[in-house]
């Protein structure tokens, strides 16, 4: 069996994983958002995610260790890898005391904010080719990079406030996710419309988003630090 899902909170997934095992369904692979399942025992399995240690790759060492803990790495894709181990070895958490938690979202939190960092980047390389070549699929692929900036940064932030909630802290109004996508999207505005306003007025609109997008970045930043 094969369903379709979408994940950018490791949390939310592994409870899904396990609630499907309850069901009598054990994982077996996955690819874009593509689960693989098979049956097995209801609840004969208990799952785990987490980034691989080395970017795109899970090392040998690490995959030994993993297996000297009786746990099967399911597979890997992109940054991220998924593990089972049967349930009678009691729960499984890859990180078990509350300061390997944090880290382990802090560097989920950190990967998703550098690589929503670098979708903004290429949705405003792509808004400058559509400007300058008039081809449709330039603004296309525009609002596909900045739809999935959005849902970067909104994972990244999510992040945040798991760690906030682990240090007792308090978590972050959403809202500086908004006010960053609403001067993102003004300067969106500002380039579709350049040769219909003055030149002037549209390097201040331009200047003045970008200022504002720079300094809610470093905001969030430092708000993460």
């Amino acid at each position: 069996m094969k369903k379709f899902k979408l994940y950018f909170d490791k949390d939310e997934e592994v409870k899904w994983l396990n609630e499907m095992t309850e069901q009598g369904w054990e994982c077996t692979d996955f690819k874009g958002g593509f689960y693989s399942f098979k049956p097995c025992l209801p609840g004969e399995w208990l799952y785990e995610a987490d980034l691989n240690d080395h970017g795109f790759i899970l090392s040998k060492e690490y995959r030994e260790l993993l297996k000297d803990n009786k746990i099967n790495v399911i597979c890997t894709w992109g940054f991220w890898f998924l593990a089972k181990r049967k349930a009678q070895y009691g729960p499984f958490q890859l990180y078990t005391d509350l300061e390997s938690k944090i880290l382990q979202y802090k560097k989920i939190r950190n990967m998703f904010l550098g690589a929503g960092l670098v979708e903004l980047i290429c949705f405003y390389v792509e808004m400058f080719a559509f400007q300058e070549m008039k081809q449709w699929y330039f603004f296309v692929f525009s609002a596909l990079l900045l739809g999935l900036f959005y849902v970067l940064w909104k994972a990244g932030l999510n992040m945040k406030n798991k760690i906030a909630a682990l240090e007792g802290k308090e978590v972050t109004d959403p809202s500086s996710i908004h006010s960053l996508m609403g001067a993102v999207l003004v300067t969106c505005i500002a380039m579709l419309l350049r040769n219909y306003i003055p030149h002037l007025l549209y390097l201040f609109i331009l200047v003045a988003c970008i200022v504002v997008e720079i300094v809610l970045t470093i905001k969030i930043k430092k708000e993460n630090e």
